[in-house]
């Protein structure tokens, strides 16, 4: 007996120490009176790339995969960088951030390629966008860049190719005041934009432009309930998806339902609804599909709540306790969702995509960087998340198991007010003059009689 228990007690620990772990934290350097700010992080060609602004300066520095500063760092001096607006390039082997011209009231924003090698700009134009940046999309084979951007008034789009020519614009649709919703999607065959339109009222319309030319390829009709994010698209390309808060009077969302619209893709006709189990107050992100597009899953204000493409069915509803600043991450293969909770203890959660079951050992932030709004960003071979915090200094470069070797939750843990129960915390302690990782091990018992 004393031999099982010895045995399972170190296959626990063993397999525990297969959790998530910091690989690096990276503080952008600075004094209390010239403090940056991280906006954006991508990893390209085996580097670590990340955008800060300090003093009304952005810049771009590279670092090694252990987080060590290269001696690479451009400078753009009265530029300041957008934040959530770095990303790989691949069309010119670099990255690309957004950027606007800070000595300029009205500054058109501007597209900015970075040279993966030496920082080198190998492209630098406008994209005939203004205000403030509300999503940014990086077509992989063809290098479109398509920016939607926020003023007082309108949310509008702009596209422009890997040369920099403009491909498309879509401006403010009639009556004034409406928008377009964030954020726009784009077809896998990267030959398709997808937005949603919504005018003062709340009529939304799903509609298709051609990446190619810019011109209307579908709209969808008649128009549907509120819709406070953007589509998704299924893994074929065959359906798009839109979560919205349907009501008989169009202008509040009292008494209303939750609703999931399905629209063929190629003529958004054929609409199909069915309402979710629960109602929500709004939708936060847009929809995710998963590979074998069976489930969505929406993102309510502070929930997660998977249910059946077929019928609305919920499969599960996870409790986020704060709201879903950022959208989670699915795994390509559909068995994780990765994402950031802000709410104390901030923290970096996996769940299992199927069950909604927290996996492994959630990373928790320092309280203290937690500033605003946290980033999660995966990188292509999905090993590796980075965690940056815009308002704070700092870039957290974390492991990802395989959710074969995540080590699930322990039963014997204490149930929250939801039902689900509550891991072990790897803390990252956080001091002026270090940086403490400390695993709060898990321990199993089991008892054999013979």
């Amino acid at each position: 007996m004393k031999f099982w228990l010895s045995f399972l007690s170190a296959l626990a620990i063993g397999r525990s120490s297969l959790a998530q772990e910091l690989i690096f934290q990276y503080r952008v350097p600075g004094t209390i009176s010239a403090s940056a700010t991280v906006e954006g992080v991508a990893e390209v060609n085996g580097h670590v790339f990340v955008i800060f602004n300090r003093q009304g300066t952005g810049s771009i520095t590279k670092l090694s995969l252990a987080g060590q500063e290269l001696g690479v760092t451009a400078k753009n001096q009265n530029q300041t960088i957008f934040g959530r607006g770095l990303k790989a390039y691949p069309a010119k082997d670099g990255v690309v951030a957004l950027t606007t011209d800070n000595t300029k009231p009205d500054a058109d924003i501007s597209a900015k390629v970075f040279s993966a090698e030496n920082l080198e700009v190998t492209l630098d134009t406008v994209t005939g966008m203004k205000g403030n940046v509300g999503c940014f999309l990086v077509a992989k084979t063809s290098g479109d860049i398509v920016v939607s951007s926020n003023t007082a008034l309108t949310t509008a789009i702009g596209g422009i190719n890997s040369n920099g020519d403009k491909k498309l614009t879509v401006d403010a649709p009639s009556p004034a005041a409406a928008k377009v919703i964030d954020c726009p999607i784009l077809s896998a065959d990267e030959s398709t934009l997808y937005y949603v339109e919504t005018t003062p009222t709340f009529e939304n319309f799903i509609q298709s432009i051609n990446m190619a030319d810019g011109a209307l390829i579908a709209a969808s009709s008649p128009p549907f309930g509120i819709v406070q994010r953007g589509p998704a698209l299924s893994p074929d390309g065959t359906h798009v998806y839109v979560s919205a808060v349907k009501s008989s009077n169009t202008e509040t969302t009292s008494g209303s339902e939750n609703y999931l619209s399905r629209f063929n893709a190629d003529s958004l006709t054929e609409r199909f609804d069915v309402a979710t189990e629960k109602r929500y107050t709004s939708f936060v992100q847009n929809p995710l599909v998963s590979p074998d597009g069976t489930i969505v899953y929406l993102f309510a204000v502070d929930f997660i709540v998977a249910v059946q493409a077929s019928d609305g069915t919920t499969v599960w509803e996870f409790d986020v306790t704060d709201t879903l600043y950022t959208p989670p991450y699915l795994s390509k293969d559909g068995s994780q969702l990765i994402f950031a909770r802000i709410t104390r203890p901030e923290s970096l959660l996996f769940l299992d995509a199927l069950t909604g079951e927290i996996l492994g050992t959630p990373l928790v932030l320092p309280q203290h960087l937690v500033l605003g709004i946290a980033l999660v960003v995966v990188n292509e071979a999905e090993d590796r998340i980075y965690v940056t915090v815009p308002g704070g200094d700092s870039v957290f470069a974390v492991t990802n198991p395989s959710i074969a070797t995540l080590v699930p939750t322990p039963e014997t843990a204490a149930p929250t007010s939801s039902g689900r129960k509550v891991g072990n915390v790897l803390a990252i302690i956080d001091t002026p003059m270090t940086m403490i990782a400390a695993f709060a091990p898990m321990v199993m018992v089991s008892l054999f009689w013979f």
